[in-house]
């Protein structure tokens, strides 16, 4: 199989409290411009949020390409009253996955 370099990335919001411990993440999948080459368009199949090793939450169903993510920090005891950064990891249908930068809520 040819390997197929991932042509888009995450942007990824500051998280935004909208309740003690609840935060709402807004992510959007940005295409890069290809200049000489000829278009090859992936479909994003499969958004996640993640807090250091673990998959808190994923979509794989409407439109991928940009949304929100709203995180209840209530549900994950583990991360309770700590520090934690996150990501949003986009999967395209060739199994590339593209992170954001690593953003931090601060407990």
């Amino acid at each position: 199989m040819k390997s197929v370099e991932p042509k888009y990335t995450v942007d990824v919001s500051k998280p935004q409290k909208i309740a003690d411990n609840v935060y709402e993440i807004r992510y959007r999948i940005v295409k890069k411009e290809e200049r000489c080459a000829p278009k090859s368009e992936r479909k994003i199949v499969r958004v996640e949020l993640g807090a250091g090793t673990e998959v808190l939450q994923c979509k794989t169903r409407g439109n991928l390409e940009e949304g929100c993510f709203t995180l209840d920090v209530n549900k994950h005891p583990a991360l309770l009253k700590t520090d934690f950064t996150y990501n949003i990891f986009a999967w395209d249908d060739t199994f590339n996955c593209v992170a954001s930068i690593e953003r931090f809520i601060f407990g």
